[in-house]
Formats: C-alpha cells, structure tokens, sequence
C-alpha cells in the first residue's frame, strides 16, 4: 500500500485528526503498549466481541453443512456393506463418513473465508480497531483511489489463493479425484 501512496495518505490522516482533536490519530484507535502486552496475553476480552461477530455466522453454516453430509453419507450404501463387514462404528466413520463429509466442507470453508474478508471490513468499522478494512473504508470516505485499488488487488489475490488451495485439498480429500 506504501508504494501506491498509502505512506503519504495515512500521515495525512494522521495531521488532520490531529488538528482537528489535537490528540493524534494513532491515539484514537491504537491500545497503549500496556494494552498492547495485555492484548497479546490474551488478558484483554476485548477480542472476544469481534471474534464472535465473525466466527459464530459462519460456524453455524459449516455445522449445518457438515451434519448434512454426515447423515447423506451414513445412509449410503458402501456404510451399509462396511458395517455388514463387521467394523466398528469409530473405524467406519474415521476411515469412511469423515473423509467423504469433508468433500463439501472444504467447499464451504472455502467460500466463507470470502465472507470473512468482506466481515473484516465491517468488524473493524463496528469495533473500532485499526486495521487494513478501516483504511479501506477511509479511502472510501476520501476517494483515496490508490489504496482502494490496492485493498481489493489484495483480497482478490488472497480470495483466488484460497480457492486454489481448496482446489489442491479436493485431491488430498476425495479419493475418486486421484489419477493414478
């Protein structure tokens, strides 16, 4: 962001907060070191807001769709030939049901990390902590077009990443994509 003028942007934030508050801009959404430390500790329940505003959303759609496949899985017919074979209910769903079920998991996973880009923005804005969605939303503000520009290259290539990783876990997954 620095190189597409993204420094000079966030000092001039920086000198206008500061005159129009007098107290400067680091100050008003930054923790102190004291804080900071605490922070990293995890003494602070601060995380605790933001963290379930973006996880329990999405966990709640991960569960429904894993219980799905769960059961779509346990009524197939190979779990029917499995359990006729004589194995155990722990063996069949390690070996069988789990790796199956992770198939759409892994799809879903995949497109809620877009979700979760998208949440950062607004968490951020909600809980007032300074990151790269209240930047993003600053140069919104400020028709700052270089660091718009910027942000969404950055999701973009990070969305696109994690598609392609999803893709490679397809093969790692499910055994009928394997070539041999």
């Amino acid at each position: 962001i620095t190189l597409m003028g993204g420094g000079a942007y966030l000092k001039s934030i920086d000198a206008y907060l500061t005159e129009r508050t007098s107290i400067p801009a680091a100050r008003l959404c930054l923790p102190s070191k004291d804080e900071d430390a605490e922070l990293v500790s995890g003494g602070d329940p601060v995380l605790f807001g933001p963290a379930i505003a973006l996880a329990l959303p999405q966990a709640a759609i991960l569960a429904r769709v894993m219980r799905s496949a769960l059961l779509d899985i346990l009524g197939e017919d190979f779990m029917r030939t499995a359990r006729a074979k004589g194995a155990s209910f722990r063996r069949i769903v390690l070996a069988h049901v789990l790796r199956n079920a992770a198939v759409p998991t892994v799809t879903v996973v995949g497109l809620q990390s877009g979700m979760l880009l998208g949440g950062a923005v607004v968490t951020e804005t909600v809980f007032n902590w300074p990151g790269v969605g209240a930047l993003f939303i600053s140069s919104v503000r400020f028709v700052d077009v270089p660091v718009m520009s910027a942000y969404l290259m950055m999701i973009a290539l990070i969305f696109v990443i994690i598609n392609l990783i999803v893709d490679l876990l397809y093969y790692a997954v499910d055994p009928r994509l394997r070539v041999d």
